[in-house]
C-alpha cells in the first residue's frame, strides 16, 4: 500500500533533540527550545517537554501539530483511565497505548517521534516510540536531528544509579552539545524530572547553574569535553 501525502512540505516542524534517562529515583528529561520549518526558525520558545497526567511527561519531535495532538490524547486517556479506575495508569500501558495507535495509522503517519518518560508503582521508566508505532524501552535515549550527538555524550557518561544532580547535569550536558552541533536544535534548554512526588520542572536559573558549572569543568580540564 503507498502511504498517502498527509502534510504540506512547509508545515511547521520541530528540528529538535529530546533525551530522557533514568536516576535513582526517577527520571530526567531535556530538550531544546527551537521549532523550525525547514531552514526557517519558526518559535525559539517552543515547548517539548509536555507533562501526561501527575506521573508522566512526554517529550516531542517531529510535527508540531501531530505531536501536541498525540500528547493530548496521552493526558485525557490516563486521566480517563484514573477517573474510572482510582488509579494511575502505568508507563507502560500508556505507551502500549499509544504504540497501537500511531501502528494503526501507520500508512497515514503521524511525523513524530516521542518519549514516555515516567515513575509508577513498579518505578522509573522510559519508553522511545516512533512513527509506526515501535516501542523500546530504555535505560536512556534521545530522539530528534541533534540526536546522535546527544546519544553520543549519553553513550559516554551514563550510569545506573546515578544522583537526581548528576542526571541533571548529563541530560543538560547532552542537549548543550547538540545546540553546538545541529542547525535545527538550539534557544536553550528545558528541562524536567519525575519521582514519586510527581513532576518537577527546572527554572532557568538552576539550568544556567548546571551550564555554568559544565562550562568550568570543561575549561579547567577536569571534564572531557564530550
Amino acid at each position: 500500500m503507498i502511504a498517502v501525502e498527509k502534510h504540506p512540505a512547509n508545515v511547521n516542524k520541530t528540528g529538535t533533540t529530546t533525551v530522557a534517562l533514568k536516576y535513582s529515583d526517577g527520571v530526567v528529561v531535556a530538550a531544546d527550545k527551537r521549532a523550525s520549518a525547514g531552514t526557517y526558525i519558526a518559535s525559539k520558545t517552543a515547548r517539548k517537554i509536555l507533562q501526561v497526567d501527575e506521573h508522566m511527561v512526554l517529550t516531542i519531535s517531529g510535527y508540531v501539530g501531530d505531536a501536541q495532538y498525540l500528547a493530548r490524547l496521552a493526558d485525557s486517556e490516563a486521566r480517563y483511565f484514573r477517573m474510572r479506575s482510582g488509579k494511575r495508569i502505568s508507563v507502560k500501558a500508556l505507551s502500549t497505548l499509544l504504540s497501537n495507535y500511531l501502528n494503526y495509522y501507520r500508512y497515514v503517519p503521524y511525523v513524530i517521534s516521542l518519549i514516555l518518560a515516567g515513575y509508577d508503582d513498579t518505578g522509573s521508566h522510559v519508553f522511545q516510540i516512533d512513527l509506526d508505532g515501535g516501542i523500546l524501552e530504555e535505560e536512556y535515549t534521545a530522539t530528534g536531528s541533534g540526536s546522535i550527538v546527544a546519544i553520543g555524550v549519553l553513550d559516554d557518561r551514563y550510569k545506573k544509579g546515578m544522583t537526581l544532580d548528576e542526571a541533571l547535569e548529563l541530560a543538560i550536558r547532552a542537549i548543550a552539545r547538540a545546540m553546538g552541533r545541529d542547525a535545527a536544535t538550539g534557544d536553550g534548554i528545558d528541562v524536567a524530572y519525575v519521582n514519586a512526588e510527581g513532576v518537577h520542572y527546572l527554572r532557568s536559573d538552576e539550568i544556567e547553574q548546571y551550564l555554568s558549572r559544565i562550562k568550568a569543568m570543561e575549561f579547567s580540564g577536569t571534564a572531557k569535553l564530550i
